[in-house]
């Protein structure tokens, strides 16, 4: 096995010449990613660019883009992904931070140009532009200098819950998932994934490299394409696995009574998380495609991506966050008795993992405040990661429930918003839902399937299962709700002016 990404392409030569990436008329080889990415990494070093040098990246879901994070990683260089989607101090407060060598995008007018003073900037806007850029260099291997430790990205946080911090993770950390979910769910040179996820979103790793070890093929797609043009290539193609969030698995059951048009018999797994699904929208997906099996994934960007899986069953009440990969171990622990939970009894989740993040940028503060000794081996120098996330214990299989930060005091009695939001989705129609504090009081804002209001409905089976001072005041039914760049639900009252 090998130990870097860069590495990854000639430990796999035996699939040389099966096509890896496809892109509308554009397809490539593994052995052509191999000798594209080498090329681009001697344009890169031709500039001045060393091992440990930051790159900062800014491109959407192209076949370049793949070229240019290897033949990067291939340097011994660090790429840092950034969404066109932050605002400009945003971007200008990262670029301070992180002092790239060189900036990379794909827009003209990216929102990277007006905060790249005295950086080297290169422009690639197309497939064309890249082949262009690297023609008559040459494609022979380089000496690799990079070890499994050294980082290969920084992704920033949104921010949602303070300032953005860069998470480094490690070559190693990466392909321990890599090689953990090929292994799991026997992946090989028959499958067809497609990768809709941006560069600057972490799943996106997670699209591309299992192919690179399986032989498999990747179709790359941009995640603002319609229905029909995702269903188009699922059947033109013949597509095998994709993920996503429940949102889009909304669309789904919206436009049903359209999918006999497409041959989707092929599918056979789908895979979902990045936020909760609804138990109506689960299994309205599972009577849809009954031949697909529906798999949840948890995890954190600083664990990369997804630490469990779930096989989901049908008519599940409840969906588990599943076992843990090989390389890691997963645990609920109680903190004020410092001690592992017990059944029924609610923690935070704690990751021990081969694939955890090496810290946050420049900031050892907040890493020494989620990286911390293992409590229950706490004469070990080994770091796990305190995920701030709420979980409960259920037959043995942990049910994720929500952040810490959704915490709230109401009249001196604690209580956990996602709680109850976690209740309010076993109801079948329920597409989406929030609870929230405003005033002292508590207000549940919430969306259905069939864009009928049900507050009556949720406030009752609330009552039957929660405490009386639990139960939400007011209910307000939602069209639709914001979300920010990385598409997860806004959890803010500012999307209303109703209550």
């Amino acid at each position: 096995m090998g130990f870097t990404i860069a590495d990854l392409l000639n430990q796999y030569k035996k699939n040389n010449t099966n096509l890896l990436l496809n892109e509308k008329n554009l397809s490539i080889t593994h052995l052509e990613l191999e000798q594209y990415s080498n090329q681009f990494a001697r344009v890169l070093m031709k500039i001045g660019v060393n091992k440990g040098d930051r790159i900062m990246i800014s491109l959407s879901n192209k076949i370049f883009s793949v070229c240019v994070i290897f033949g990067i990683l291939k340097v011994g260089a660090i790429f840092i992904p950034i969404s066109e989607k932050k605002t400009k101090l945003q971007v200008t407060k990262i670029v301070e931070d992180i002092e790239p060598k060189v900036i990379i995008h794909e827009k003209k007018d990216s929102i990277l140009q007006s905060t790249s003073e005295n950086k080297t900037l290169i422009n690639i806007s197309s497939n064309a532009d890249f082949f262009k850029l690297i023609e008559h260099i040459s494609d022979n291997p380089l000496e690799s200098k990079v070890i499994s430790r050294d980082i290969a990205y920084i992704i920033y946080t949104s921010g949602t819950t303070g300032d953005p911090k860069g998470i480094m993770m490690s070559h190693g950390a990466i392909l321990s998932y890599v090689y953990d979910v090929v292994d799991r769910f026997n992946h090989n040179s028959s499958d067809k994934t497609i990768c809709r996820t941006p560069p600057s979103f972490d799943p996106y790793l997670t699209e591309i490299l299992p192919s690179i070890v399986s032989g498999g093929e990747i179709y790359l797609q941009e995640n603002n394409v319609s229905l029909n043009t995702l269903l188009s290539l699922i059947s033109e193609k013949k597509i095998t696995n994709f993920g996503c969030g429940p949102a889009l698995l909304s669309l789904f059951i919206q436009a049903k009574d359209t999918l006999h048009k497409y041959k989707l018999n092929s599918l056979s797994e789908i895979y979902f998380g990045y936020e909760k699904m609804g138990k109506g929208l689960l299994s309205s997906m599972q009577s849809l495609l009954p031949n697909v099996t529906f798999i949840n994934g948890y995890g954190t960007s600083e664990s990369f991506a997804a630490t469990t899986y779930h096989v989901c069953k049908k008519n599940e009440d409840i969906t588990p966050i599943g076992t843990a990969n090989n390389s890691s171990e997963v645990f609920l622990w109680n903190e004020e008795e410092k001690r592992v939970c017990k059944n029924n009894e609610f923690g935070e989740i704690i990751i021990r993992s081969s694939t955890l993040m090496n810290g946050y940028w420049k900031n050892s503060t907040a890493t020494r405040k989620v990286l911390r000794r293992n409590p229950c081996f706490p004469e070990s120098d080994e770091l796990v990661y305190f995920t701030n996330d709420v979980g409960k214990y259920l037959n043995q299989q942990i049910v994720f429930i929500g952040r810490k930060d959704n915490e709230i005091k109401l009249n001196g009695i604690r209580i956990n918003l996602d709680e109850i939001a976690e209740l309010i989705y076993q109801l079948e129609d329920i597409k989406e839902a929030i609870v929230i504090k405003k005033d002292e009081e508590l207000v549940c804002l919430y969306s259905t399937f069939s864009k009928e209001e049900k507050y009556v409905e949720i406030r009752n089976y609330l009552k039957k299962c929660l405490e009386p001072f639990k139960v939400p005041t007011k209910f307000l039914f939602q069209e639709n709700f914001c979300r920010n760049e990385n598409s997860k639900l806004i959890k803010s009252i500012s999307q209303t002016d109703k209550i």
